[in-house]
């Protein structure tokens, strides 16, 4: 019997812990969905320098490649596991040119650093804003 009641918890335990994950993988997805109905597809970005400047504090040095068509006043969502927020640029990316830009971003883990290249149609909601020079 109290094997029978292990055994059933154990069941009941693993379930829980299923659904929950399955949740989380749920919600991970409609970020990823979310993220990439946002990302632009006249560009590209790309950190090319990365430098511990305090503590979790980072310097970065972005790139900001266009394609075919110019990329006015690009913008630029950085995120980290400390951090997240649209850096907007005043700057023009000429047609088939690169512009390096800077900014500042807390984070404990530099490899959690990303940035995406936004489609330009306006911030995401509650996204703090700063500029990048």
């Amino acid at each position: 019997m109290a094997s029978q009641t292990v055994i059933l918890a154990l069941i009941l335990c693993s379930s829980l812990f299923l659904a929950s994950s399955n949740a989380v993988d749920f919600v991970a997805a409609q970020e990823i969905k979310k993220t990439q109905a946002l990302e632009s597809k006249k560009g590209i970005t790309k950190i090319i320098l990365k430098a511990k400047i305090g503590q979790n504090k980072y310097i970065l040095k972005v790139s900001v490649c266009s394609g075919k068509e110019s990329i006015v006043k690009p913008q630029i969502l950085f995120t980290s596991d400390r951090d997240e927020f649209v850096g907007a640029a005043k700057l023009t990316v000429p047609p088939q040119k690169c512009k390096n830009f800077s900014s500042q971003i807390n984070s404990k883990d530099s490899s959690t650093i990303k940035t995406i290249l936004l489609d330009g149609k306006g911030i995401p909601k509650g996204l703090k804003v700063r500029q990048i020079t």
